[in-house]
């Protein structure tokens, strides 16, 4: 039972968003019954104050709303020691452009509120939206970052996704590249569950399987397959164990979805966060009339890395007959994008083939293993 999905099955106005905040404002709470104590708060503090007392957490305030006078309401405000911490939290990439009568945006004022109120405190301000293909959140994001305030903001995500287009002009000492997903994942694999109540346990599992449904709210003029598109297709079972395990969506912006290398952002000095990818077209295509002729009805295709297969050729050939598929059904060619120039090992599973989620964490770990063994091959030469 997902309690989040139960809560917005009626949705009216802003009801989800101020649903998603307040569970991070509980969660935020060091004196709230979690049993996590600061340790979510510290996750993220630690991203946005070089530096600070970790003991001031434990007497932390949290105000949800918090009042800015005639500038509006802040989702978030958190207090510890002389640190002051404020959060704006979106989870529709459209309902980032709010502009006051004066037409002075959202964002600038409540940071102009927040340094005129906390001008003798080290205050912060997270500007937390969907992902970062959400093009309005960062466009709005953009003027603030490049403003008076640049090293008092931090644009971060709900879920993880790709590196930020340099279209938007963020420097990278602008974004907190872990998402609230990572930290979930990381707190989950840190902590054991019988050392949290169970209540923790429901909220954090019911997050982790909801937060990436909101990538699906971004409004995209992408030419490419979404989750609806690809459900329509006999092929969706094996898609669907893919995406639940990498707790990551396909938007029609891109021909294949990136699947993480780990938790919490952890990343490969090999090939920054993508352990493999999962093609949701057939082949490239410029039109977005061609997409139901590109849609991948008979099988799925992953992107392996070569350097990283030929680590752990052995290991991926007997996954291969372990899930019942043919000897022949992994190649070469070449990731789907308009240039061809990334080299790639790809594995094609037939629609006919039940691909289990448990054997998709097989899979995983071996190829988290070979990224490994690669690294080791590196540091051995050097």
């Amino acid at each position: 039972m997902n309690i989040l999905r139960i809560l917005t099955l009626n949705r009216h106005g802003d009801f989800e968003e101020v649903l998603f905040s307040s569970s991070l404002s509980y969660l935020l709470n060091p004196q709230a019954d979690h049993g996590l104590g600061p340790v979510v708060l510290g996750k993220i503090a630690g991203k946005v104050f070089p530096d600070f007392d970790k003991t001031s957490l434990y007497k932390a305030q949290v105000f949800p709303e918090y009042s800015l006078g005639n500038a509006g309401n802040i989702d978030l405000l958190v207090t510890f020691g002389d640190k002051i911490l404020g959060i704006e939290v979106k989870i529709w990439d459209n309902s980032s452009r709010n502009v006051s009568k004066s037409n002075e945006p959202q964002l600038e004022r409540y940071c102009n509120k927040l340094d005129a109120e906390f001008h003798d405190k080290d205050w912060k301000f997270v500007f937390l939206i969907p992902t970062t293909a959400s093009r309005t959140c960062l466009s709005e994001f953009n003027r603030l970052v490049n403003g008076k305030f640049s090293n008092k903001v931090k644009l971060m995500t709900w879920n993880p996704g790709d590196p930020i287009d340099n279209v938007y002009n963020i420097p990278k000492n602008g974004y907190i590249e872990k998402s609230v997903l990572d930290i979930i994942g990381e707190i989950q694999s840190e902590i054991k569950r019988v050392d949290m109540p169970l209540n923790t346990q429901w909220l954090l599992d019911s997050l982790s399987e909801i937060l990436p449904d909101i990538v699906e709210e971004i409004p995209e003029p992408g030419r490419f397959p979404n989750r609806d598109d690809l459900k329509k297709l006999a092929t969706w079972p094996i898609f669907e164990s893919f995406f639940l395990v990498g707790k990551r969506w396909p938007i029609s912006l891109h021909t294949a979805v990136g699947i993480p290398f780990g938790w919490a952002g952890e990343r490969s000095t090999l090939h920054g966060n993508s352990l493999y990818r999962i093609r949701t077209v057939t082949n490239y295509y410029t039109e977005g009339s061609d997409l139901n002729k590109y849609l991948p009805g008979e099988k799925v295709e992953i992107e392996l890395w070569p350097d990283v297969y030929e680590v752990c050729k052995d290991e991926i050939q007997d996954w291969i007959k372990q899930v019942g598929l043919a000897a022949d059904s992994i190649g070469t060619d070449y990731h789907l994008d308009g240039t061809k120039k990334i080299s790639a090992i790809i594995v094609s599973i037939d629609k006919n083939v039940k691909i289990s989620e448990e054997d998709v964490d097989r899979l995983n770990y071996i190829l988290r293993e070979g990224f490994r063994k690669k690294q080791n091959e590196k540091t051995s030469v050097i």
